[in-house]
């Protein structure tokens, strides 16, 4: 099983009225999953038309894109969701039967399930859906966003009816928000639209840090860890920041370790997760996925625990990033020639458990204008859909 992965953002547009047209950024690989948010700023519902594209399938494999959303409360949003056929740049054209303004902007993703259906790719409480939430203010509210398994990629969407600066989601419940991207512009009516990305579980993800070395073998930086605790629940994933220095051949080791007086203790829960260290980047730390299997029970203190398989290199190696601040209840922990050495940092992780809500969020848009969020989960490439009867949309309708 793998995680979704969030790539990268195409350039914004705007499009005013009439025919449309938006040409997406080039793909990093065939199959990879590219979602089109476009802001409609008026309120005609279904009036906007896909009738073109290029180098894109829709779901069920045919030339074109499959529509994952539109809503209409104060504005007009609408997702449009494809899979790339090769590395060229997806194209998607259309109708507007308004003189409405245009505002667009794609993104693109990889390791999502490769199912047929909308069902098969995201959720939102059941397999297939997603959910809203809209008001006129200062202030956008995130829409929860509830997974059914581990290995999901919350996506949080924001549209907003004019060019606002849109603010980072802040004290979210259930995990962790990252604004990706932001974008707005002036010309027409105005508009802004955003991406954020997040994580369902427990963890602390910073944007400063160090990074310590697992060298392996005896000496300095034997292995790095991270101390935590959780709600009682089954873990299928670990989230960590890693990066690969040269030409490492062996793999990155993650299990999650019981405690023994303030340091790892030796004995893993479950089944720990490896990772081919040839696999990470080697120009700056990236988030990377680590399937686990591990039972862990509430108010208990636990550790995850990085290693690597092959024996000790100093030139080929991964290393962990860590905070240079102490935003979690928990400490780093570096061995050093069989010792655990703490601080009172900590490592940029986040442990998800198979399933949980994300949410009860707020961001600024600094004016009081008509704003929109649509909330959706993208599942991993190998992860069954839930099975459950597919039911309609969730409006939570919001008005401030």
């Amino acid at each position: 099983m793998a995680s979704p992965m969030y790539v990268d953002a195409g350039t914004g547009a705007t499009d005013a009225g009439s025919d449309w047209s938006y040409t997406c950024q080039a793909a990093a690989a065939a199959g990879n999953l590219f979602i089109v948010q476009v802001l409609q700023d008026g309120v005609t519902s279904n009036a906007l038309a896909v009738t073109g594209s290029t180098n894109i399938n829709n779901l069920a494999g045919s030339a074109g894109w499959t529509q994952l959303a539109e809503m209409t409360f104060g504005l007009s949003s609408y997702l449009f969701v494809g899979r790339s056929t090769s590395t060229s740049a997806p194209t998607i054209s259309g109708t507007n039967t308004t003189s409405e303004d245009l505002y667009i902007r794609s993104y693109q993703f990889k390791n999502v399930n490769t199912g047929t259906t909308l069902s098969d790719i995201c959720e939102n409480v059941t397999a297939g859906s997603w959910d809203f939430e809209y008001g006129s203010g200062a202030m956008v509210s995130d829409n929860d966003v509830t997974t059914l398994g581990a290995d999901r990629l919350p996506l949080q969407f924001v549209f907003v009816g004019d060019d606002n600066t849109i603010a980072a989601f802040g004290s979210y419940s259930g995990g962790y928000w990252w604004q990706q991207n932001t974008w707005a512009e002036s010309s027409g009516t105005d508009g802004a639209i955003s991406l954020s990305t997040g994580r369902v579980g427990v963890g602390s993800w910073g944007n400063n840090g160090n990074e310590e070395a697992v060298y392996g073998g005896s000496g300095t930086g034997e292995a790095v860890a991270q101390s935590f605790q959780c709600p009682a629940a089954t873990y299928r994933t670990v989230y960590a920041k890693i990066r690969r220095w040269a030409s490492p051949t062996d793999n990155l080791v993650c299990e999650v370790q019981t405690d023994n007086g303030g340091e790892p203790s030796g004995t893993v829960v479950g089944t720990g997760g490896s990772r081919l260290a040839s696999e990470f980047d080697n120009v700056a730390p990236r988030e990377e996925a680590f399937s686990i299997n591990a039972t862990l029970s509430a108010s208990t203190t636990y550790w995850l625990v990085f290693t690597r398989s092959g024996s000790r290199d100093v030139t080929n190696y991964a290393t962990v990033n860590v905070q240079l601040d102490d935003r979690f209840s928990g400490y780093s922990a570096t061995r050093d020639s069989g010792t655990w050495n703490t601080a009172l940092e900590d490592t940029s992780f986040l442990i998800e458990p198979s399933g949980g809500t994300l949410g009860s969020a707020t961001a600024s848009i600094t004016d009081s204008d008509p704003w929109m969020s649509i909330g959706v989960a993208l599942i991993g490439t190998t992860a069954a859909a839930a099975k459950s009867l597919l039911r309609p949309v969730r409006h939570h309708l919001i008005h401030r």
